[in-house]
């Protein structure tokens, strides 16, 4: 309904503003678009009352989390990566983006009951040093039925199964052991892929000290409660694809692979994560002890198939053995002088 060309059916009341503010939005509806003020302060309101609406959702939803931090104020980045633990279970996967000035934007995909996404999203918000942090959610209803993406029948599904996680027995952990103590860990930054029960997580939290730190990733919700279980806080703990885990570019040291790359669906995937996350000369250990027969074939390549494996993913293969584990050393290139002669060499029978 209109009369005079002005749409009668709305309500028309003032708001009071100071100058700044006015200025501020004054320049919003000239970089957007809009022909007047009353036009963007709707679409203000409404993205506001969208977001707010989610009060009313009930059961599981589907969340898009973007928070804009500045990395200049001190402990921000350890807030957020202990935020990240906190609410692990519902972190579908994350990715750090640094921006300019200092600043960096975490995007994370969240999956989990209403209230504890919208309590993980507040609890972002809170935190000193973030800027600004938005959600975009969508409830179960609305995401249809078909798998993410093509993959082994029941993997997933089986590693959420606390049965499915075995100890690893005494003999496994310390010749373990005894290969990491040939890498200089002590002060390194590691990742553990596939992290399982958290023994390797634990074992690494040792060896990094002091000063080293521990991320642990594993694809499986539960056992990342089993390594949180085991280490506490002391590492940063993700639920994350290992085709696609999370981590800055060139942030870590060394990448642990225990007892994971046999069963893993797409090694190229993995081989080409952990090398954009290692330094140059940052060292991919990969350890397979003989196990259990588990519902899925492991594959375990070697020789000229793992040489290429590992080439298309920029890797350099240092060593490979298949008795009494399977096991490969491989290290990403370049680096500084120390960087190379730390993580570049190695003394142990190399395979043809």
């Amino acid at each position: 309904m209109s009369k005079g060309g002005r749409d009668t059916n709305v309500y028309r009341f003032g708001v009071s503003m100071e100058p700044a503010l006015v200025a501020e939005l004054d320049g919003y509806v000239k970089r957007s678009g809009f022909r007047n003020r009353s036009e963007a302060i709707r679409e203000i309101i409404r993205g506001h009352m969208a977001e707010h609406r989610w009060d009313d959702l009930e059961g599981e939803v589907a969340a898009v989390l973007s928070v804009f931090f500045s990395r200049a104020v001190p402990g921000v980045e350890e807030k957020l990566a202990a935020l990240r633990n906190r609410f692990a279970s519902a972190v579908l996967s994350g990715l750090e983006i640094p921006l300019r000035f200092g600043s960096s934007v975490l995007v994370m995909g969240l999956y989990g009951e209403r209230p504890t996404v919208s309590r993980m999203v507040d609890a972002f918000r809170a935190v000193d040093g973030v800027e600004h942090a938005e959600a975009v959610l969508l409830p179960r209803a609305r995401l249809g039925s078909a798998p993410e993406r093509p993959r082994r029948s029941g993997l997933r599904e089986y590693f959420e199964r606390e049965d499915a996680h075995i100890e690893p027995a005494p003999e496994e952990m310390a010749l373990l052991r005894s290969r990491l103590q040939a890498f200089p860990l002590s002060g390194a930054v590691a990742l553990d892929a596939g992290c399982g029960t958290g023994a390797s997580t634990a074992l690494l939290l040792e060896l990094v000290s002091p000063g080293g730190r521990v991320i642990a990733v594993d694809f499986s919700s539960k056992a990342v409660e089993l390594t949180r279980s085991r280490v506490g806080a002391r590492a940063e703990l993700r639920r994350d694809d290992l085709a696609s885990f999370s981590v800055l570019p060139a942030s870590v040291d060394f990448v642990l692979c225990h007892d994971t790359f046999g069963i893993l669906e797409d090694k190229s995937a993995f081989l080409r994560s952990a090398r954009r996350a290692l330094r140059p000369g940052g060292r991919l250990y990969v350890f397979d002890w003989p196990s259990p027969p588990l519902p899925f074939k492991a594959e375990l390549p070697a020789g000229g198939r793992l040489k290429r494996l590992l080439c298309s993913a920029g890797l350099i293969l240092e060593d490979c053995e298949r008795a009494p584990v399977y096991a490969f050393t491989a290290h990403a290139p370049g680096g500084s002088g120390a960087a190379r002669e730390i993580y570049g060499n190695d003394t142990r029978k190399k395979e043809e």
